[in-house]
C-alpha cells in the first residue's frame, strides 16, 4: 500500500497498463510468488493477486506459473535477479523518474517485443545487473532483500 501511495507502483491511465511488481521466493528451488499481470492499479493486494512461478528458462524466454492470475510480464526479469544471488529472498520493481533519469544510460532498455529481442534483452539485462550487483549489492529501480 505504501508503494502505491508513493506512486512507485501504479497504473498509467493513458496507456491502460500497470507498473511495478513484487516477488518473494517460495516453494521449491527456482520458484517464487509474483504479483499477477495488470495488478498495478490495486492499492492493496491479497492471495488472489499473485501467481507462483514454478519454472523458468531464461534462454528460451519461458515462464511456467500457476495461480488465479498470469504472472507479471516482469517475471523473467525477477528470475534473472534471483539467479544473481541465492540469498535474495524478495524483489520489488518500482517506477521512479528520479532513478530512471540517473541510471537509464547504464543498462539496456527494452525497445522491441520480438522473442529474439526479448532473449537478447534479458541476457543484456542480466549481464548489466550482475556487474552492478556484484559491485554495489544494489540495482537501479529494483529493491532486493537478502537473507541476513
Amino acid at each position: 500500500m505504501q508503494l502505491f501511495a508513493a506512486g512507485l507502483i501504479g497504473h498509467y491511465p493513458d496507456l491502460d497498463i500497470g507498473y511495478g511488481n513484487i516477488s518473494l521466493r517460495a516453494g521449491d528451488a527456482g520458484q517464487f510468488l509474483i504479483t499477477g499481470t495488470q495488478t498495478g492499479h490495486l492499492n492493496s493486494t491479497n492471495e488472489n493477486h499473485y501467481s507462483l512461478v514454478t519454472a523458468y528458462d531464461l534462454e528460451r524466454n519461458r515462464v511456467t506459473c500457476s495461480g488465479p492470475l498470469q504472472a507479471s510480464s516482469e517475471a523473467m526479469t525477477h528470475a534473472s535477479i534471483y539467479d544473481l544471488d541465492p540469498s535474495i529472498v524478495a524483489v520489488v520493481h518500482v517506477h521512479s523518474k528520479a532513478l530512471w533519469d540517473k541510471f537509464r544510460m547504464n543498462c539496456p532498455q527494452r525497445l522491441s517485443i520480438s522473442p529474439t529481442a526479448r532473449r537478447k534483452w534479458h541476457w543484456s539485462f542480466g549481464a548489466c545487473m550482475k556487474k552492478r550487483y556484484s559491485q554495489h549489492k544494489a540495482l537501479p529501480s529494483w529493491a532486493v532483500m537478502r537473507k541476513a
